[in-house]
């Protein structure tokens, strides 16, 4: 169990490893030291059993069984920099800490009435649990005061995490 353990540990950190497990889960499993057994609890449409036997803390399971992998939930971990500006700003360095980021990920600010994308330009630590998304935010002139959402998503597997009232129009 341990094997499998340390498999299923790395498949929740490294996104070179769920690619190939997602590609080829009978492979990839046969290639990381797996035994038919291992195999086969992965292979089991009976996860609750499977996930008594094991404390890997969060793990979400995606379908089909075979080709299943463990995706770390995105978060957003801390307050975004800057948290305000003014309409028409640009703001080039926009800064948002977060947990489990990928290459690829979108940003957005959502109001009441208008969403305002954020230039994603690179995710430092991609895929780690301490990530960060740089990115550009260009603010329409006519952009309403107030508070607006900032909206993760992760384009791999369109999961997000938001932060309410995370940054403000003033």
């Amino acid at each position: 169990m341990s094997t499998l353990k340390s498999f299923l540990s790395r498949l929740l950190r490294d996104e070179k490893l769920q690619r190939a497990f997602t590609q080829d889960p009978e492979s990839t499993m046969k290639n990381a030291g797996l035994g038919e057994e291992d195999r086969a609890r992965l292979r089991s449409p009976d996860r609750r059993q499977f996930m008594g036997q094991l404390t890997l803390g969060t793990a979400v399971f995606m379908t089909p069984p075979i080709g299943t992998w463990f995706t770390p939930i995105v978060e957003i971990t801390g307050p975004v920099q800057p948290d305000a500006a003014r309409p028409g700003a640009v703001i080039e360095s926009f800064t948002v800490k977060g947990r489990y980021f990928s290459a690829g990920m979108k940003a957005t600010l959502e109001g009441k009435d208008r969403s305002v994308p954020v230039e994603v330009n690179r995710v430092e630590g991609a895929g780690l649990e301490e990530s960060k998304l740089l990115g550009t935010l260009r603010l329409p002139d006519d952009l309403p005061p107030g508070a607006y959402t900032l909206r993760v998503t992760r384009s791999v597997d369109e999961q997000s995490a938001t932060l309410p009232q995370g940054f403000r129009v003033q």
